[in-house]
């Protein structure tokens, strides 16, 4: 079984390929400390309110550079690797609850308020971090999973069932926290804060139906769903660039 619980947590820890040099945008390179880890980022941009970009799982801050020729006229941004992700340190077991830390030191960082942008895995988290980090104003939340349980379990979807169990215990265990409490679902706009949801409909990775769920919790939540669009492409859509712009500019 530990085999089982190792392979579950390996993720592709893949350096960036491009910077945002590539789109004519000015940056620094930056480090970030978070619990003992050493995360790599990026800090650009041209104005006075702040936003952390993070990403999903197995992928690294080069996956915003899109978004970032939206923003950076307008905002000052972060964009950095999660732990055991990109040019981060090493480490194990990365869970949600380990993005959710690293969300608040990219928020220690950068001191005062924020907006959160998050993709997939980093998409769930920054709703848990929205929600529990009072200085996060807004957050727009892109193809996140409502209920880290259910990932969990679909993830394991090859093994048995009696297995599956054993397993979800294990890893219950390894990360220290229940796998149903620490969801988007429980945190969803414990805030009175702006949230938006972005999802494309064919999206196989994290299916529509989580971002529907989430709104029903979250009636006042901003929707945008997009026939066409799956998990990775929503990334580069013009038509979610533009909305979430729009999102973080309106007063």
């Amino acid at each position: 079984m530990l085999g089982i619980i190792e392979n579950f947590f390996k993720n592709a820890k893949i350096p960036p390929s491009m910077t945002p040099a590539h789109h004519g945008l000015a940056y620094q390179d930056v480090e970030i400390k978070s619990y003992g880890r050493l995360l790599k980022g990026w800090i650009l941009g041209e104005g006075e309110e702040k936003v952390v970009l993070v990403h999903g799982w197995g992928a690294n801050r080069e996956v915003f550079l899109p978004l970032m020729r939206f923003l950076a006229p307008h905002f000052a941004l972060l964009a950095f690797d999660a732990s055991n992700h990109g040019e981060s340190s090493p480490y194990w077991p990365v869970s949600i609850k380990v993005f959710w830390e690293d969300i608040g030191a990219a928020l220690d960082f950068l001191g005062g308020e924020a907006y959160l942008v998050g993709h997939s895995m980093g998409g769930a988290s920054s709703i848990i971090a929205a929600n529990t980090y009072s200085r996060v104003k807004k957050v727009a939340a892109l193809a996140p999973f409502a209920s880290t349980e259910e990932i969990t379990e679909r993830m394991m979807g090859v093994l048995p069932s009696s297995l599956r169990k054993r397993v979800m215990k294990r890893i219950e265990r390894e990360v220290g926290f229940s796998l149903k409490e620490f969801s988007p679902l429980n945190y969803m706009c414990r805030r009175k804060i702006p949230h938006l949801l972005v999802h494309g409909e064919e999206d196989e990775t994290v299916p529509v139906e989580d971002s529907i769920r989430l709104k029903e919790v979250c009636p006042g939540a901003e929707t945008l769903f997009l026939p066409g669009e799956d998990h990775k492409s929503i990334l580069a859509s013009e038509t979610v660039l533009r909305r979430v712009e729009e999102f973080l500019r309106k007063s």
